[in-house]
């Protein structure tokens, strides 16, 4: 994957409005960065969908004393496709604080978060990706 021209810079500056959004703990802003269709399911849930941007607010809305950080270090771009690689910190229920790899396989639309997708590895995402790419159903390797 490449992350080329102005696509890529598209998907960078998404993802730097939703990382500051998310590090700020602003519900609202978040949800104006989703798209209203949006279906987004990070590991963290389980499976569970947040679906728009009342299922995002929801979801930011509890997240505040679980989730410490969450980084990404690397955009890898395929126009309006990317995988968003980097590091989640988080708090265990028994104490203690984890750091994490986190993978995400996202889709823009009209520059904003349409389909998310959380994966332990790059290549899960990858497989993910290359099956919607290729026109059939995303492939979850997880």
């Amino acid at each position: 994957m490449s992350s080329g021209g102005s696509e890529g810079q598209t998907a960078r500056r998404a993802v730097a409005a939703l990382a500051a959004a998310f590090a700020s703990r602003d519900p609202a802003r978040v949800a104006e960065l989703v798209h209203p269709e949006a279906v987004l399911r990070p590991l963290a849930l389980g499976g569970e969908a947040i679906v728009g941007r009342d299922g995002a607010r929801r979801f930011m809305q509890g997240i505040g004393r679980q989730v410490i950080e969450a980084r990404v270090a690397a955009v890898e771009q395929i126009g309006d496709h990317a995988i968003l690689i980097g590091r989640t910190f988080y708090e265990r229920p028994e104490g203690g604080v984890v750091d994490a790899v986190a993978v995400w396989a996202i889709t823009l639309r009209d520059g904003l978060l349409w389909r998310g997708e959380g994966f332990r590895t790059q290549d899960e995402a990858r497989a993910y990706l290359d099956g919607i790419l290729s026109g059939g159903e995303p492939s979850t390797a997880s």
